[in-house]
């Protein structure tokens, strides 16, 4: 995995994060490392069209504009990382619409560190559902909503096992909502990736600054 990686940087501890995380990426994958001061979103979206990797800390002022935007896979490091975590990397994704970028960058990842893969697809019942029924919904049809994002979950992961035979995964369907699905896997791995056009975003963001837990993962589609 060759190809530059930029590192923001700025003195503090955010930026001493942000460096040692891309420090420790490139001795593992090779690569050139570049450290860089920049401030402005716009600049470092520009820097990004030559990256592999883009690496900021999570609290940055310009992580969030830089993850929405940035043409490469976008890092946010917290300032106080967990000393100690899972040997798994959580994929929080859209089954019934994945996105390719963060579903490939996944098993890549998981492929190179050796490390299982929990691929978690949050669900909730049907919108009207409740609105409908005046009593609760019966088992019967929560089992079988239950059974069709499974499904959903396997077809969208089908291809991609396919690719990654040695990579082990996890499917895990929750029945959550994305907060909850949140608050589920952030803990647990030691790399969380998503999508900037996915609903959990803001969220993974709110999330990585508040807890000490592993890096978040922003992949272009």
């Amino acid at each position: 995995m060759r190809g530059t990686i930029v590192a923001v940087t700025d003195g503090g501890v955010r930026g001493r994060a942000a460096g040692q995380w891309a420090a420790l990426e490139t001795a593992r994958t090779g690569g050139r490392l570049m450290m860089t001061g920049e401030r402005d979103a716009g600049a470092l979206c520009r820097l990004a069209r030559h990256a592999r990797l883009l690496v900021l800390g999570a609290d940055d002022p310009a992580a969030r504009p830089v993850a929405r935007h940035a043409v490469c896979p976008v890092v946010l490091v917290p300032h106080t990382p967990a000393t100690v975590l899972e040997r798994e990397i959580a994929l929080l994704l859209d089954a019934r619409r994945p996105a390719h970028g963060a579903l490939g960058f996944a098993f890549e990842r998981a492929r190179l560190l050796g490390a299982r893969l929990r691929a978690v697809h949050a669900w909730s019942p049907p919108g009207d559902a409740a609105r409908e029924r005046p009593f609760p919904v019966p088992e019967a049809d929560r089992a079988r909503w239950e059974d069709q994002e499974v499904q959903a979950l396997s077809d969208a992961l089908r291809p991609w096992r396919a690719r990654y035979p040695d990579v082990r995964v996890v499917p895990d369907v929750v029945r959550f909502t994305a907060d909850e699905a949140l608050a589920w896997a952030v803990p647990r791995s030691q790399l969380l990736v998503v999508s900037p056009g996915g609903p959990h975003l803001d969220r993974s963001l709110r999330a990585l600054v508040a807890r000490s837990c592993g890096a978040l993962v922003v992949v272009p589609w």
